[in-house]
């Protein structure tokens, strides 16, 4: 009986340290998310060089992920613009106003990408591959610490200019996978 409810506590305190790793590793995302803008110049026909009041990050998913992002866009700023945080689903694929878009769901990457590569907005994932994919940003881990990839070939011909400081931080993926 007490192997038992010993076996049970320790089952409940190590699913409770799997979501508190999983809430640690959605909040240094989020912060990537904030930072990693200032050191990317978006395409000129882009949405976000246009006159616009707000910078849009676009979520693909839950809210419930993105609590410290939700936390920090109450005051925070983006290329000196406050942040709206907009939670899409697959029903509003049309992606108006986003600046960026971070994707959690790869079923319909490729019409995300599309849509994404015409209106000028940043893409960021966290899914194995993604880059390879043609997503922008693909955060990843790697002994245990958050790394992230870029896809600089699908940058470049999206019309994204990436500041060389950056890349020295990054994996550099191209769209083939090397």
């Amino acid at each position: 009986m007490i192997v038992k409810l010993f076996l049970h506590i320790l089952l409940l305190f190590l699913s409770l340290l799997a979501h508190a790793q999983t809430a640690e590793e959605y909040a240094m995302k989020s912060a990537f998310m904030v930072k990693l803008p200032y050191f990317i110049n978006w395409p000129k026909n882009a949405e976000l060089n246009k006159q616009t009041s707000h910078f849009n990050l676009c979520v693909e998913g839950s809210s419930q992920k993105f609590s410290s992002l939700e936390e920090w866009a109450i005051d925070g700023k983006i290329k000196n613009k406050p942040v709206k945080i907009n939670y899409i689903d697959i029903s509003q694929i049309s992606l108006n106003n986003c600046h960026l878009l971070f994707i959690t769901n790869t079923t319909h990457l490729n019409n995300y990408l599309k849509l994404s590569q015409e209106k000028g907005i940043l893409t960021i994932s966290d899914k194995p591959g993604n880059a390879a994919k043609g997503v922008l940003i693909n955060f990843t881990m790697i002994n245990e610490s958050l790394r992230f990839e870029i896809n600089l070939n699908k940058a470049k011909s999206n019309g994204f200019n990436i500041n060389p400081r950056l890349l020295k931080l990054a994996i550099i993926v191209n769209s083939d996978g090397k």
